[in-house]
């Protein structure tokens, strides 16, 4: 065996554990809920008239604190967008849950 294709095998074995590793020291990111990339247009229009953020500058105005979100933990959906969002993001239309 040749070594260049012995090396080629060696990076090949080690790949798949490195990815792994990697994956689990990547901070996580407030946007795991829906990925905004592959919202439709219409979807990223409305985000955009609604100035959401994917992270609320101010905790006490934000998705998981706001009458339109339905969930509990850090993934929901809002009423008003229609998808789903991080408890921690933030938008215009927000309005702070009673009681």
């Amino acid at each position: 065996m040749d070594k260049a294709r012995r090396q080629f095998l060696q990076i090949a074995a080690i790949a798949p554990i490195a990815a792994v590793a990697l994956g689990r020291l990547a901070p996580a990111r407030a946007d795991t809920c829906a990925d905004p990339a592959s919202l439709p247009a219409a979807q990223k229009s409305l985000r955009k008239s609604l100035e959401f953020a994917e992270v609320s500058k101010d905790p006490a105005a934000r998705c998981g604190l706001c009458a339109f979100y339905q969930g509990k933990g850090e993934c929901g959906t809002c009423q008003i967008l229609t998808s789903q969002v991080s408890a921690a993001s933030f938008c215009s239309s927000f309005a702070a849950k009673a009681g």
